[in-house]
């Protein structure tokens, strides 16, 4: 959201938080005072915890199952993000533009660089396919089992990727 709107949205969520402030204290039965330090942390306590809260409800499975099967949509804007196993890993087969061969490996994570995507693969091995259809390690690139050993791939060059 560019800066310019975020204005009325602060504005609005500042003035929801002291109404919320103003009705606990009122069932407290606390007098309630206009710009005490107190009620500005409540304010400030509550708006933390609400937002940790929304944003644990809206990253769980649960919530995106079933925003996926209501809207047949996510609430993330890259397919990577939806796709991947972060927690047990995935692996990828990339393709690239204008190349002869594939990359193998597992994906460590990805990252925005100015306009530029970038994917790193860890443990990965680049194939070519012979005239047959096998598979061959293409310039003897295997690093399978090696975790440290990584490849940076620009997606902007990526023709396509098979996750599995």
């Amino acid at each position: 959201m560019p800066e310019s709107n975020v204005l009325i949205p602060g504005c609005l969520v500042s003035y929801l938080l002291i109404a919320m402030v103003r009705v606990m204290y009122i069932i407290l039965g606390i007098e309630f005072r206009n710009g005490s330090a107190a009620a500005s942390l409540t304010a400030t306590l509550i708006g933390i915890i609400m937002t940790i809260a929304i944003i644990a409800i809206l990253e769980s499975g649960r919530f995106n199952h079933a925003f996926a099967k209501i809207t047949k949509g996510t609430l993330h804007e890259d397919a990577l993000k939806d796709n991947l196993d972060y927690e047990n890993g995935t692996t990828l087969r990339v393709y690239l533009n204008n190349e002869d061969y594939y990359l193998v490996g597992a994906f460590c994570y990805k990252e925005d660089i100015g306009d530029d995507r970038w994917l790193v693969l860890a443990a990965y091995t680049k194939f070519i396919c012979d005239d047959a259809g096998d598979a061959n390690v293409y310039n003897g690139a295997d690093y399978e089992g090696k975790a440290f050993e990584r490849i940076m791939v620009r997606m902007s060059d990526v023709k396509h990727i098979e996750i599995f």
